[in-house]
């Protein structure tokens, strides 16, 4: 019984765990991509006017 408790409480800190680094890392990144990519496509944006006028 002892055992099946602590594997509980270990666990339970493992999934917390990994959605932490899911929130933190994953959402971040993904996040940062998007970011840039809106960054790029107005920097292409403003060349293509430029090229047009």
């Amino acid at each position: 019984m002892y055992s099946y408790v602590l594997d509980v409480f270990i666990w339970s800190f493992a999934i917390y765990g990994i959605l932490y680094f899911i929130r933190e890392f994953l959402l971040e990144t993904v996040c940062y991509t998007i970011l840039k990519c809106a960054c790029i496509v107005k920097l292409y944006r403003k060349h293509i006017a430029k090229i047009f006028r």
